[in-house]
């Protein structure tokens, strides 16, 4: 007789569970505590067992799968996204000044909309200061790029960011880019109180939910999200395992962040708790869209721009080494090719220690040979948003049809060092199966130039879902994320089809996801 000390669950699926893809590992039941995977095996074998546990009986009749892990997102700029006015289906300048017409504040006293995409409009040509005073001139207004480097403001808006930014604006057109962006959008975020803020987190988790996502990596977060995300855990509101990557603007900060590293651990530990904070964010350089991304030629369509560079190679070696003398994950957003050289030669310095503390690159969007080579030599982790390759409709435009073998090299990055998947929402859709498509068809269904010339770097399926659980899990340092094995966290999802029995990728778009976690709330 087995003496009951917690709550048990057993899982039993007519389609089966999927417990790891690499290697592929089945089982037609499963047998879970509310924190961890306890077993697996053959259903008779798990109802025995199961009975003499008195463990709750759960039948389903569609296939399980390790839950999907997003390791670089905004969890904070998702759920603002969500509040505010979506243009990513504008195809036009007209049309979106259209979607504009009548709009109230709905963000403070601000009217703010996002993901519009000035490349796919005829002309090219982003909305301009004085055509979103005709709209309205008595509220302030900001429009946020897709890429989110780059951004419009009306004179009003204009008129309230004058105090806080000098740099990277064009006050003509209302044009404003990269941390001038960044620095207004928080004023704007911190202008509501903490009760909206929590709104706006919860709303994103929820989003996430929905798509399959029980955890996520917030790369870059600051203060007051920390704040707000601590007190929705204590609250028993926060369902999403969070790890944290905080934004460091010099190396005295580093200090502060790794006392935050100690505290979440301590209270994961006691209590069970979903806010772990891992490390830094640093963010090195822009994106392709805006041309800020730093490369080492010029963009083929702006000859005189190489892109922006935001820190030296003696800061970042700095706030590196210190980071990884107190233990913490760094990781560096580097998009551009002359960026991934500084990224590398720093983490060159660091011996093994660089694979000791699982440091990360972010995006990587642009490879040269020479620099795959000092990758597979090094091992840095390697987090890229396969979806990029989909949006990015103009990247032979930026790079040129010489360069483009450099772009995107998925499937060279997963077989020579760690990948994890994500999205970067709200940049790229967060539904994870797009992502998946993305990373083994790479537009070739679309006729994208780019992704027919680089059809060699598709990958596989297994692999894209190999990477979007047990990769991302790595990449978030925690061994118990991403898979179903004895050891691990019971995070789990339900499909309505089984992935690795589908004849045409397309169907991979129609498939649905839903969380299986009885346990939340015990």
């Amino acid at each position: 007789m087995v003496v009951k000390i917690m709550d048990f669950y057993a899982i039993y699926s007519e389609e089966g569970v999927i417990l790891s893809y690499k290697p592929l590992v089945k089982a037609e039941a499963i047998l879970v505590s509310k924190d961890q995977v306890l077993g697996y095996g053959a259903r008779q074998d798990i109802e025995e067992i199961s009975t003499r546990l008195d463990a709750e009986q759960i039948y389903v009749d569609k296939p399980v799968l390790p839950a999907f892990i997003d390791a670089h997102l905004h969890l904070d700029s998702l759920g603002f996204e969500l509040s505010t006015i979506n243009l990513l289906d504008v195809k036009s300048r007209e049309e979106l000044l259209d979607r504009l017409r009548g709009s109230k504040p709905n963000i403070g006293e601000w009217i703010v909309a996002g993901r519009f995409d000035h490349l796919v409009f005829p002309d090219q040509r982003p909305p301009t200061r004085k055509e979103l005073d005709n709209i309205d001139s008595q509220h302030p207004i900001l429009l946020i790029h897709r890429s989110g480097h780059m951004g419009v403001l009306n004179t009003r808006g204009l008129e309230l960011v004058r105090k806080h930014i000098r740099n990277n604006i064009d006050w003509e057109n209302g044009w404003i880019y990269e941390s001038s962006l960044w620095i207004i959008r928080e004023k704007i975020f911190r202008s509501v109180n903490r009760g909206v803020h929590a709104k706006l987190l919860l709303r994103a988790q929820d989003y996430l939910l929905d798509n399959g996502i029980l955890t996520v990596g917030i790369a870059g977060c600051d203060q007051d999200t920390y704040n707000t995300l601590l007190e929705l855990d204590n609250n028993g509101k926060l369902r999403i395992r969070t790890y944290l990557y905080m934004y460091v603007e010099k190396p005295i900060d580093v200090k502060n962040i790794w006392s935050k590293y100690i505290e979440s651990r301590i209270e994961s530990r006691a209590r069970g708790g979903r806010v772990i904070v891992n490390g830094v964010k640093i963010l090195l350089d822009g994106a392709l869209g805006p041309r800020t991304a730093y490369l080492s030629q010029p963009y083929s369509d702006d000859p005189g721009n190489k892109g922006l560079l935001l820190y030296d190679t003696k800061w970042l070696n700095e706030v590196v080494e210190k980071a990884t003398s107190y233990g913490l994950q760094v990781a560096i957003h580097s998009i551009g090719d002359a960026a991934l050289d500084h990224v590398l030669k720093v983490y060159s310095r660091l011996g093994d220690k660089l694979v000791l503390c699982r440091h990360r690159i972010e995006h990587a969007s642009v490879i040269r040979d020479d620099q795959l080579e000092l990758i597979k030599k090094l091992k840095p982790i390697v987090v890229i948003q396969p979806h990029f390759i989909i949006t990015d409709k103009w990247i032979i435009d930026r790079l040129g049809v010489e360069r483009v073998r450099y772009i995107y090299r998925f499937k060279t990055l997963y077989d020579i060092t760690t990948v994890g998947f994500s999205t970067d929402a709200p940049v790229e859709p967060v539904n994870p199966w797009e992502t998946i498509y993305a990373a083994i068809m790479r537009g070739l269904d679309q006729g994208l130039k780019h992704g027919i010339l680089t059809q060699d770097e598709k990958m596989t399926v297994i692999e894209a879902l190999d990477a979007y659980t047990r990769g991302s899990g790595y990449a978030l340092r925690d061994d118990k994320l991403g898979c179903l094995l004895p050891g691990c966290y019971p995070d789990m999802i339900v499909v309505d089809k089984n992935p690795l029995e589908i004849s045409d990728p397309a169907e991979l778009l129609d498939i649905k996801s839903k969380p299986l976690t009885p346990w939340w709330g015990k």
